[in-house]
């Protein structure tokens, strides 16, 4: 409705523009009445508004989204076209390898259309997240509260997200190494194990960028537009006791769960309808949702004690590709932006071990809890977190696992650099 107003005004003021300067140029007889002046100067405000309404329709959202995707697309096309090109560099950087102290077992979790507004551990009324309240007990489960989306959709978020390329650096999608690539040439081996389309009309940059992995897993066996599994995502879980992962061996396993993403019945068997899901149609969306959130933080509970009882565990990161509007029923449509689309959970835990190696690090965990961050720069956190020395385009300022973390609510973006943290309500409300 909002991109119809000034497309309506544009057309109203072009009629009554082209009707004046008509009535200039052609002798008729009210001209006797209404003076040539009079027809000038209005011919000149009509324009005037005209122009203002066309810079409405240049400025308004549904118009910025349409050449976000269009330049989104070309940027993915390149980046598939690229892959060769980046295997070929990264073999010839020298230097590319794994601190002699690190590595092991790394696991990074990836939550779908979770927003850390529907979580009890971040302040949400109802007890969503029972195992998350209890395990940021520990010292060693460090939960960070100000953790935000690059964008609220999947594919543009995850493709910032697993590669270096981020909002605050110049490099070309097309350039930018994926985690994946980067851990290979480290010497780390990579499993991705998933519960989304591997061959989905929305899903195909982030599977392109999964196809790098060594080993690959797909337990969702649809293809095409939809959100639709055969499998709930304990099923991932499941996929991960399967793995034989051979002891002493340096391993990333990416887990990208379906998690919150609508509809929402359809993300939680019946044994996880905690809230009664009422008739009322809003409130009804919102139990379904708080529902689905339940089940994940299950989900989460299982994955993290399946991976801490590998003796070469490490460290597991789990975050979400973007948040969700369930309240006013919006999903994560982008035409309906809602700042709670774009605020994600970040959970980070780690072993006696990785303590032990990695003292700084777990320091700037513990220091950095309450740091602002958008998930673009997951690629310096992930770098550092597993060891990775000399990596393409790391920065250390914008690394959340380092000391020198330098970005704040200012500085960070999101939307692809269209909207800036700052202007988040809830920080204002929080004042």
């Amino acid at each position: 409705m909002r991109t119809q107003v000034p497309i309506l005004c544009l057309a109203a003021f072009s009629f009554i523009a082209t009707v004046c300067i008509i009535a200039l140029k052609v002798k008729l007889p009210y001209k006797k009445t209404i003076p040539a002046k009079v027809l000038w100067i209005t011919t000149f405000f009509v324009i005037l508004f005209g122009w203002k309404a066309l810079h409405e329709i240049r400025e308004c959202h549904m118009t910025k989204l349409i050449s976000q995707t269009r330049e989104a697309l070309q940027e993915y096309r390149a980046y598939t076209k690229g892959v060769l090109a980046r295997r070929t560099r990264l073999a010839e950087l020298s230097g590319l390898h794994i601190a002699p102290t690190r590595g092991g077992l790394y696991v990074l979790v990836i939550g779908e259309s979770e927003t850390r507004d529907h979580m009890h551990a971040y302040g949400y009324a109802k007890k969503t997240t029972p195992w998350l309240d209890k395990a940021t007990a520990s010292p060693r489960n460090v939960l960070f509260k100000n953790a935000y989306t690059n964008d609220i959709h999947t594919v543009s978020s995850l493709t910032y997200a697993l590669t270096a390329k981020n909002q605050y650096n110049s490099v070309k999608l097309k350039d930018a190494p994926s985690i994946n690539e980067v851990a290979k040439a480290a010497g780390y081996t990579v499993y991705w194990l998933s519960n989304q389309l591997q061959y989905g009309g929305w899903d195909i940059p982030v599977a392109i960028i999964s196809s790098t992995a060594d080993h690959q897993v797909w337990i969702n066996e649809n293809a095409g537009k939809t959100t639709y599994t055969q499998f709930y995502d304990d099923r991932l879980l499941a996929e991960l006791n399967r793995l034989r992962i051979p002891p002493g061996q340096n391993t990333l396993v990416i887990i990208h769960l379906m998690g919150n993403h609508t509809i929402y019945p359809h993300r939680y068997p019946p044994e996880f309808e905690i809230f009664p899901v009422p008739s009322d149609e809003l409130p009804k969306n919102v139990a379904e949702y708080d529902n689905s959130v339940v089940y994940v933080d299950h989900v989460l509970k299982g994955i993290t004690e399946t991976a801490a009882k590998n003796k070469d565990f490490q460290c597991l990161i789990y975050l979400s590709d973007h948040g969700e509007e369930p309240d006013l029923k919006y999903a994560h449509e982008a035409s309906k932006f809602s700042w709670q689309m774009t605020r994600i959970p970040l959970f980070i835990t780690y072993s006696d071990s990785f303590a032990t190696s990695a003292p700084e690090i777990c320091e700037a965990f513990n220091s950095n809890r309450e740091r602002f961050w958008t998930n673009d720069l997951l690629y310096e956190l992930l770098v550092h977190v597993m060891g990775i020395k000399n990596a393409p385009y790391y920065r250390e300022n914008y690394d959340l696992s380092s000391s020198s973390y330098s970005m704040n609510p200012d500085k960070l973006k999101t939307i692809h650099g269209h909207k800036t943290i700052k202007d988040d309500p809830m920080l204002h409300k929080s004042k």
